[in-house]
């Protein structure tokens, strides 16, 4: 992690512009004390590369090794000029006898600087156990004897670039696609051509607008099928559970995802795009769904209606009526609950707000009482109200005053 710049390089004593494969290379850098660096470690692009302490790998055991290679075996790995104490955790065999290959992941007492295509050798007391090459870095634990898991190992390895990066990408999704390249280790030329026969075929879900290559989001296929198949099941087990409301809150839905509040706006736009949600507000909903009220519920939200209405600014909060029914009023934008026990209709509500604003800018300051006698209403419903436009981050509490945000 540590930053540094390069004044120059040499090449067996040569100064040199460039250092190329298989030759050993010297690089003179400031900023870096020679003291502080250690045999293993890695010079590398800025954001690149990560160190990891897992890693799965193909592993063979050579021919005349002196023992089979067991799981949770102890070993030396020796990967580069780097050399750690791991354990064995074999994925599709119990042992693996001499001359024989599986997969496997080495879990890493030292983390160390690995890319896909690394070469490594494993070594015990007894001597030279086997090696193999680096499949992914960064490796995840794996469910033993998985058949989707070797299968997606078999691809990174074997498969086709298109293959190996579809792979990729479903083991980190949602990602960029430049992400997606670097820890896949395919070229960049044949990620290019990759992505066009992806997309063509419809294997990637683009999240946003711009360059796929820049800083879009994408899902495999696959991953966007389980995106819609969770929300959709999500908003109909909202629907069947709370009938009378107008749909699921979206804050509910991303808890649901498990995503970050940019990522999820993404996902939500696209999932409206695609016509597997609706939205309306802050809520979303399946397609075509409507709340239908029997007339005793119409009744019964009437009154309740013309109840707040009669007193607008000190609502009565006695009125009986389902609890669905004043949620279901809310999800509307029918009415405004600005805490357990106060409503306001909506209409109220925002009369009394933009009456604070506009005093509290001309002021520069407002308190409940003021708010009491603008309003003609009482303490409780004047503190209330000014406690939900904190909450709501339209005023702010300066002692015993409010000021605009």
């Amino acid at each position: 992690g540590r930053r540094g710049r390069v004044r120059g390089i040499q090449t067996h004593k040569q100064s040199a512009k460039i250092g190329m494969p298989g030759t050993r290379v010297a690089a003179n850098i400031s900023g870096i004390n020679h003291e502080s660096i250690e045999r293993g470690q890695i010079l590398t692009e800025r954001g690149w590369l990560k160190e990891s302490r897992a890693l799965d790998v193909r592993l063979r055991v050579v021919p005349d090794s002196p023992v089979s290679v067991k799981h949770r075996a102890s070993v030396t790995v020796h990967l580069g000029t780097s050399e750690t104490l791991a354990r064995v955790r074999l994925l599709d065999q119990q042992e693996l006898e001499a001359g024989e290959s599986g997969w496997a992941q080495l879990y890493l007492q030292y983390p160390i600087a690995a890319v896909k295509g690394d070469l490594f050798v494993i070594r015990s007391h007894q001597g030279t156990l086997g090696g193999g090459e680096v499949v992914e870095t960064l490796a995840p634990r794996h469910k033993r004897f998985d058949a989707p898991v070797v299968d997606r190992l078999s691809v990174l390895v074997e498969g086709r670039p298109d293959e190996v990066l579809l792979k990729a990408l479903e083991a980190m999704e949602p990602s960029s696609w430049k992400r997606v390249v670097e820890e896949s280790g395919v070229s960049v030329e044949e990620a290019e051509e990759a992505l066009k026969s992806l997309l063509e075929r419809g294997s990637l879900k683009v999240l946003g607008e711009g360059e796929v290559m820049g800083g879009t989001m994408l899902y495999s296929g696959r991953g966007w099928e389980r995106i819609i198949e969770q929300s959709s099941e999500a908003a109909a087990s909202y629907h069947r559970q709370y009938p009378l409301r107008t749909g699921l809150p979206k804050e509910e839905l991303r808890s649901r995802l498990g995503l970050g509040g940019q990522l999820f706006g993404r996902v939500v736009g696209k999932l409206v795009e695609d016509d597997v949600l609706e939205e309306e507000g802050s809520l979303v909903k399946l397609p075509g769904h409507s709340r239908v009220l029997s007339e005793k519920q119409q009744a019964e939200v009437d009154r309740y209606l013309a109840a707040l209405e009669r007193q607008p600014y000190s609502p009565p909060t006695d009125i009986e009526i389902s609890g669905e029914l004043v949620a279901g009023l809310v999800d509307e934008g029918r009415v405004v609950r600005v805490n357990q026990d106060v409503v306001f209709s909506a209409r109220a509500y925002e009369e009394m707000k933009s009456g604070i604003v506009e005093e509290a800018g001309a002021e520069g300051k407002i308190n409940v009482g003021r708010v009491r006698d603008m309003f003609d209403t009482s303490r409780k419903y004047a503190l209330a109200l000014m406690e939900y436009l904190d909450q709501q981050r339209i005023t702010r509490r300066v002692g015993d005053d409010r000021v605009l945000r």
